[in-house]
């Protein structure tokens, strides 16, 4: 999957809630499908979002730059979220996504998970 492509498809065919603000309010009504955020998303922004249960979160593999970029925008942004993916196969990122009661939990988790993964490719290549 292309992830900037999906990314763009949701964001022009899709409900897409951009930056901190939107998304905590579209997770506090409870419309969340997906939260992405970036791995140098303040932990002031995390811990707004992580009140809600059962919200899938995503840690995007890069920062708040390069997600701006992803997204077709020139400016940096930290945090998203997926209320209707639209014509996207965005939502696949469910299953990489971490469902937990809390969002800094989440966070931790795909951390682990990730430098799990590159250590175990690493030892694979050597």
């Amino acid at each position: 999957m292309d992830l900037n492509r999906e990314l763009r498809s949701a964001i022009g065919t899709g409900k897409v809630a951009v930056g901190t603000n939107e998304t905590v309010k579209a997770v506090k009504k409870g419309s969340v499908k997906l939260v992405i955020l970036t791995r140098n998303c303040p932990e002031s922004t995390i811990k707004k979002i992580g009140r809600k249960k059962g919200t899938p979160v995503y840690r995007f593999d890069g920062t708040n730059m390069e997600l701006g970029a992803a997204c077709g925008k020139p400016f940096p942004i930290s945090i998203l979220s997926i209320m209707d993916p639209g014509a996207s196969d965005i939502l696949v990122l469910e299953k990489e996504a971490v469902v937990t009661e809390s969002a800094k939990k989440a966070v931790k988790k795909t951390t682990k998970t990730t430098k799990t993964a590159k250590k175990a490719a690493k030892k694979k290549a050597e």
